[in-house]
């Protein structure tokens, strides 16, 4: 499955580069690509439907997650259906969270040869722009915060489309964060009590990276069954931005702001009503809190 659009168009282009080794590594394999946002949804379950061993996903960390969406909502899939990335986005951490070649070539080969194995998906209900209650997976990280208005500005920025993903993501972190009013709300994980703060991000995550690289949960498994739920308090914006390049390395886990948990269900809640934070999901920002968590335990199986 290609999505063309994925990397801001770059993915339609070294398709064309790939496409006669793909013929060769997976001879008899039908290609779909994808023309609009949920089509790669409704592709993955009619494969799944019809009995589909492995789907290649050849596209970004948002096409990854409409595929998981179609197969984990599937009812009569066949067991085991596999999928493997060829990673070509803006950000690719789900690539890196699984050590993935982000190389697209070396990908599609480690695509045709590699094993599945078992990895952890996210189920998050949540509330759309549009005010309806809605559900998605999620394979790699949901967060919600300033990380929000970030990805709006990362997927919106046509005059930026040629940095790279990294400089990217760092730059427009930096804008967002100076305009941020950071938000309180509450978070609860399992049976815990609730936790309240004035937070700048919460992170969610089965993989240890988003935003291009940042090692937002450094010691996050994608197969242990529980999340990593990071909570960076608001203390200023000046601080937060001081203090960016830590999240690269995974050093912020030092901070005293930072909180860093893990638990298999949690809800975050807004204390005011315009406190209702913007949510990221897998590089996508689709909606708001209130939201509502929970881990699916090696619930997909993705080749690696």
């Amino acid at each position: 499955m290609v999505n063309p659009t994925a990397g801001r168009g770059r993915a339609g282009l070294v398709w064309s580069r790939l496409a006669s080794r793909a013929e060769e590594l997976f001879p008899g394999a039908r290609i779909h690509s994808t023309t609009h946002q949920g089509e790669a949804m409704s592709i993955a379950g009619e494969c799944a439907h019809e009995g589909a061993h492995r789907i290649v996903v050849i596209g970004g960390n948002g096409t990854v997650r409409e595929v998981a969406d179609g197969l984990l909502n599937s009812s009569n899939r066949r067991a085991g259906v596999e999928l493997a990335h060829v990673p070509i986005g803006i950000g690719m951490d789900f690539a890196r969270s699984l050590k993935l070649p982000l190389n697209p070539a070396a990908a599609l080969e480690r695509a045709a040869q590699g094993m599945a194995q078992p990895v952890d998906v996210g189920r998050i209900a949540y509330v759309g722009e549009d005010a309806i209650a809605r559900v998605n997976h999620f394979v790699n990280v949901a967060s919600l915060g300033v990380s929000g208005p970030i990805v709006q500005r990362v997927n919106a920025g046509k005059r930026l489309r040629f940095v790279p993903g990294g400089p990217l993501f760092f730059l427009q972190s930096i804008r967002a964060i100076l305009g941020y009013r950071f938000q309180k709300v509450a978070v609860q994980v399992d049976d815990r009590p609730p936790l309240e703060a004035d937070v700048a991000v919460v992170a969610v995550a089965i993989g240890k990276f988003f935003g291009s690289g940042m090692a937002i949960a450094p010691d996050a498994l994608v197969d242990d069954g529980v999340f990593d739920i990071v909570i960076l308090r608001g203390r200023s914006r000046y601080y937060l931005v001081d203090q960016m390049n830590r999240i690269y390395n995974g050093g912020h886990r030092n901070l005293p702001d930072v909180t860093i948990l893990r638990g298999k269900r949690l809800s975050v809640e807004p204390l005011m009503e315009n406190d209702r934070a913007i949510l990221e999901i897998d590089g996508d920002s689709p909606g708001r809190i209130p939201a509502t968590f929970e881990i699916l335990p090696k619930a997909l199986n993705v080749v690696r």
